[in-house]
This record gives structure tokens, C-alpha cells and sequence, in this order.
């Protein structure tokens, strides 16, 4: 045994005393009852912080959001407009369409095997797009090139 085990043990043996006879005046509960309430009102306070920053972003996100949908129309009329007009260069047949692209410049609502007509030829980025009309529809937008295959 070490050394320091008897005053070890002497000091676990007083403490045992002192809590029982805290336990005895209630003392002991009453500081277990106050730490519990104190910790169950941080707790709550933290979470309706933190729900209260929650609302606060989503508030600004759907406001951010509302403007980028006003700014998407207005894009759209502008180009829909500077293209009227415009003659065809090519037809084509789609091969491939991936719906994750559908941004507000995209071709919307195509399908694998649709005609449509190209007005523009390597626009966007790197230039890997072209400016499409479908002619059922009407729609104005972009489609990958090489999802195209001329007609």
C-alpha cells in the first residue's frame, strides 16, 4: 500500500460522514432540486435561441429566395425577347436529358427523342451549351450540346 492510502481513505471516510449528515437537513436535496432547475432553464433558453436563429434564417432565406425567383422572371422575358426572332441555325433531336438541370435558363419540360430548334450555338458555360426552342411548346432555354444530335 502507498502512503498516502490511510489519509485517503480517512478523507473518503469524512466525507461520507459529512453527506450523511447533509442528507439528514435536506440540504443536499434542496442543492440537487436548485442545480436541476437551473440546468433545465439553460437548456430551454439555449433551444429557443437557437430556434429563434432558425426562424430568423429561414426568414431571410425565403426572402433571398423570393428575389432570386422575381430576378429568374425577369431574365427570362429579357432573353425571351432578344432572341424573338431570331432565325434557326439547326434542328436537332435530343438524346439525353437530365431533369436536375432546370434551372431558369434551361430547355424545362424536354424529353429523350424531342425535336427542337437552335437558335444560338456555344453559349453558357465553356460554351458546352446551346439556345434551344422547343417547338411544341414554345420554350425558350438551354440544353447541353452534346445531348444534341443535328438533324
Amino acid at each position: 500500500m502507498s502512503p498516502s492510502a490511510p489519509g485517503l481513505s480517512c478523507m473518503l471516510r469524512r466525507a461520507f460522514t459529512t453527506l450523511r449528515t447533509r442528507d439528514h437537513s435536506g440540504n443536499l436535496y434542496l442543492a440537487g432540486m436548485v442545480g436541476s432547475a437551473a440546468g433545465a432553464g439553460g437548456l430551454y433558453w439555449a433551444s429557443e435561441r437557437d430556434r429563434q436563429r432558425r426562424a430568423d434564417l429561414m426568414r431571410e432565406f425565403e426572402g433571398r429566395l423570393a428575389a432570386a425567383r422575381v430576378q429568374a422572371r425577369e431574365e427570362t422575358v429579357v432573353r425571351k425577347a432578344a432572341l424573338e426572332g431570331k432565325q434557326t441555325l439547326w434542328t436537332g433531336k435530343l438524346l439525353a436529358v437530365d431533369h436536375r438541370l432546370q434551372g431558369h435558363l434551361m430547355l424545362r419540360g424536354c424529353r429523350v427523342g424531342q425535336v427542337i430548334d437552335i437558335l444560338e450555338e456555344g453559349v453558357g458555360q465553356d460554351g458546352r451549351y446551346l439556345t434551344c426552342i422547343d417547338r411544341n411548346t414554345g420554350a425558350v432555354g438551354m440544353h447541353l450540346s452534346e445531348w444534341v444530335e443535328r438533324q
